[in-house]
C-alpha cells in the first residue's frame, strides 16, 4: 500500500466524518487542550520517513493523517466562532469592571480563554473592562493589588471547555486603560484574535495560541516593547509604527513570511533601518508551525 495513499485516505475519512457528524449532531464534545500538541503530526511524519523501507510505515502516516484531519476540520469551523447562527448550549453574558488603584502605574493581565474570539478595539477610563459571551460555561476574574502593580487574571472556568464543531460561541471583548503600563499574557486555543493596541502602553505581550487567525496593531508608547508569539498552524499579521525601530526574530521554517520595510541581518532576524537610532524600540519573537506570517509598518 502506498504511503501517500494511506495518509490522504485517512485524512479525508476523518475530515469527512467530523464535518458530517457535526451536521447530523452526533459528535461528542472535543477537548481544545490538544492544540498544544500540534507538533505531534510532524513527529509522526518524521517517523514515517525513517521507516521508509518498513512494512509498518503506514501506521504513523495513518495517525498523522487523522490528526491533520481534526486540525483542518476545526480550522474550517473558525468561520462559526461568534457567528449569529449558534446552535450550542445556553449563552452566558458577563461584564467585568476593575477600578484603577490610585498611584499605581503598572498592571498585568493574564487571559486564558480557550477556543474562540478575543478582541481589543477601544480603551477604558477604568483599569479594565471585559464583556464575555459564551456557551462553554462562564468566566471568572481575580484581581490582586500589589505595592507596585495591579494584577488581573480572567479565565474560562474548567468543566465546559470542550465544544462541538460549529456549535460554540466564545467571544471576549476587552478595554484597557491607556495611562497604565501593561504586561499582557494571552493563552488561546483555536481562535480569532484582533488586538488594536496602538494607544495602549504595552511593555510586554505574550500570545500562545493553537490554530489561529491573529491581527495585532502595536503602538510606540514606551521606550521598549517586547512581544513573544507562539503559534501552531496560524495566520499572523502584526503592524508596528514607522516611528519605532523594530527587530523581528522568527523561528518558523515551514511558514511563509513577509517583512516589508525590514532588512535581514542574519538567519531568522530582521530589522528596520532606524532600529539603532530610534528612541522607541519594539522587539518581536515569533515561534510558529505551518503558518503565514507578516510584519508591516504603518
Amino acid at each position: 500500500m502506498k504511503a501517500g495513499r494511506v495518509f490522504w485516505g485517512v485524512f479525508f475519512l476523518v475530515l469527512g466524518f467530523l464535518l458530517l457528524g457535526d451536521r447530523l449532531g452526533f459528535l461528542p464534545a472535543i477537548s481544545i487542550s490538544w492544540w498544544r500538541w500540534w507538533p505531534f503530526a510532524l513527529v509522526l511524519i518524521g517517523v514515517a520517513v525513517l521507516l521508509k523501507n518498513s512494512p509498518y510505515r503506514w501506521i504513523p502516516l495513518a495517525i498523522a493523517g487523522a490528526f491533520v484531519g481534526v486540525i483542518l476540520a476545526t480550522v474550517i469551523n473558525f468561520s462559526w466562532f461568534g457567528s449569529a447562527g449558534e446552535r450550542g448550549g445556553e449563552l452566558t453574558i458577563q461584564k467585568f469592571h476593575i477600578a484603577p488603584r490610585p498611584g499605581v502605574a503598572k498592571a498585568s493581565l493574564g487571559f486564558d480563554g480557550g477556543a474562540g474570539t478575543l478582541r481589543i478595539r477601544d480603551t477604558s477610563d477604568v483599569l479594565l473592562e471585559a464583556e464575555t459571551e459564551t456557551n462553554l460555561g462562564e468566566y471568572a476574574i481575580e484581581h490582586d493589588s500589589l505595592a507596585e502593580q495591579q494584577e488581573v487574571r480572567l479565565w474560562l472556568r474548567a468543566g465546559k471547555r470542550g465544544f462541538q464543531l460549529g456549535k460554540m460561541r466564545n467571544v471576549v471583548e476587552l478595554r484597557l486603560n491607556p495611562a497604565t503600563v501593561w504586561d499582557l499574557n494571552f493563552d488561546m486555543g483555536a481562535s480569532r484574535i484582533d488586538l488594536d493596541l496602538e494607544y495602549i502602553a504595552v511593555e510586554n505581550l505574550r500570545l500562545d495560541c493553537g490554530a489561529s487567525k491573529s491581527s495585532i496593531r502595536l503602538g510606540a508608547r514606551l521606550p521598549e516593547t517586547n512581544v513573544q508569539i507562539n503559534a501552531g498552524a496560524s495566520s499572523i499579521r502584526l503592524e508596528v509604527p514607522e516611528s519605532a525601530g523594530c527587530e523581528v526574530r522568527v523561528d518558523a521554517p515551514l511558514s511563509s513570511k513577509g517583512f516589508p520595510g525590514f532588512t535581514k541581518v542574519r538567519d531568522g532576524t530582521y530589522r528596520t533601518d532606524n532600529y539603532d537610532t530610534a528612541t522607541r524600540r519594539i522587539s518581536v519573537g515569533i515561534d510558529a508551525g505551518v503558518s503565514s506570517i507578516r510584519v508591516a509598518r504603518y
